[in-house]
This record gives structure tokens, C-alpha cells and sequence, in this order.
């Protein structure tokens, strides 16, 4: 891992899953099959299992897989697999989560093809949720360098994007901040959740 990703561990494997999981939560049936793109340290994974559903958590990093099993052993319902978002495993899932990971990508090409490997999977009134980010980003302007390339998006772009979907929620936040490892940012980024149409 880059010296950043080794930063992001050490701060985040000690925090609650991600708050955006709690505004995802009333959207979602009982029980169901979620794929988690970029699960990191793990904590979204315990909250679909909590919440009484099987996950699929995809990382292209192999460590984050060992470093979950070595914090919290093999947990039954929750399934791991490692490469690229793009080479995540055909299904049919009832959500598609990738929080605050799936702008993290080397080009925007690789980006369409996450995009459309994520469309195809997502089963018919299913759900995707996470992030994307805006081109305000410092991250995107390159007045902070990311822990990985990233992609940013317009907000027409991103509605063109979801025309296949029901939008639930779009929330625009365009403010300074800090990154999780206590860098100044500027964050621009677009919360989502949408249904996909029948």
C-alpha cells in the first residue's frame, strides 16, 4: 500500500462504519445480497451482516482481506474477493455499494467500465449507493494529492449517468474539510442512492 493507504488503515480500522450506511438504511428491503466495492478496513461489511444480509466485499488490495480476518475471523454470509472494480463478480445483487471508493480509479475509461460492470449487476429495483466526486475536489484539481488517481464528474454528467435509474437521493456537498488523516480539503462531492428501473 502507498504510504496515504497505510494512513487510512491506521485511522479507520478503530471508527463505526461509515455514517452514509445509516441514510442507505431505510431504502433497503429486510435481507438481501449486497456487493461492497472498496470495503477498506471492513466496517461496512459487519454492517450488512449485522443488518441480516450476505455481502460480497470486493478490495484490489489482498491486505485489507488478510487484516479483516486477522481483526474479526471468518464470519459466515460474508464473502471476499480482490481485483479491480471492473472484475467484480457477475451477479444480481439487491445493492451495489461503493462508499467513498469507486471515484478512486486510473482513468476515466476504467471508470466507464466499473460503471457498466455495476449497471449490469445490479438486479431490477435494486439499489447503488455511494459516492462520486465533483470537480471542485481537491483531489480532482490537484491541490491535494490523492492515495490513488482519481476521477471527477459535472453534476450533468452524473444525471446522465443515473438515467437508468430512480434517483432517492442526491445530496451536493461542496465544503473545506479534512481528509481521515487530518489533511486540509476541499471536499465537492455527490452522496447518491438510486433505485434501478425495472
Amino acid at each position: 500500500m502507498s504510504t496515504k493507504w497505510d494512513q487510512y488503515f491506521e485511522g479507520a480500522k478503530g471508527l463505526p462504519a461509515n455514517p452514509f450506511y445509516a441514510k442507505l438504511r431505510p431504502f433497503l428491503p429486510t435481507t438481501g445480497h449486497a456487493l461492497d466495492l472498496g470495503y477498506g478496513v471492513g466496517t461496512g461489511l459487519l454492517w450488512w451482516k449485522e443488518l441480516g444480509w450476505q455481502v460480497t466485499g470486493l478490495d484490489n488490495d489482498q491486505f485489507m482481506e488478510a487484516q479483516f480476518l486477522d481483526s474479526f475471523g471468518e464470519i459466515e454470509g460474508i464473502r471476499f474477493v480482490c481485483g479491480d472494480f471492473s472484475e467484480a463478480p457477475r451477479g444480481s445483487y439487491d445493492c451495489i455499494a461503493f462508499v467513498f471508493s469507486l471515484f478512486f480509479q486510473p482513468s476515466r475509461e476504467a471508470f466507464l467500465r466499473s460503471w457498466e460492470v455495476i449497471k449490469e449487476n445490479c438486479a431490477p429495483g435494486g439499489l447503488i449507493a455511494g459516492q462520486f466526486l465533483g470537480p471542485d475536489d481537491s483531489w480532482g484539481v490537484g491541490d491535494l494529492t490523492p492515495p490513488s488517481p482519481v476521477v471527477t464528474h459535472q453534476r450533468e454528467e452524473l444525471l446522465e449517468m443515473l438515467s437508468d435509474f430512480e434517483l432517492l437521493l442526491l445530496d451536493e456537498q461542496n465544503r473545506t474539510g479534512k481528509t481521515l488523516y487530518g489533511e486540509p480539503k476541499r471536499w465537492h462531492v455527490y452522496h447518491i442512492i438510486a433505485k434501478k428501473l425495472n
